[in-house]
């Protein structure tokens, strides 16, 4: 069984570059979470699940296109 840091870098090779955290999203929730492990955790996570349906979303739009 994989573990999670596994797991998510396996994941790091399919995101398409659009929906990818970079380092300037990053640099922004840790400047504003660094004395609070758990909220820039919890924070990095809704901000990937939004990026997530965003890219769903575009990808129904694309095949309803085709």
């Amino acid at each position: 069984m994989k573990n999670s840091v596994e797991k998510a870098a396996e994941m790091a090779e399919k995101i398409n570059g659009r929906y990818d955290l970079t380092m300037k999203e990053m640099d922004e929730m840790y400047q504003e979470y660094r004395h609070d492990l758990f909220s820039l955790i919890y924070c990095a996570f809704r901000f990937g699940y939004m990026q997530g349906s965003k890219a769903v979303k575009a990808e129904i739009r694309k095949e309803s296109i085709a």
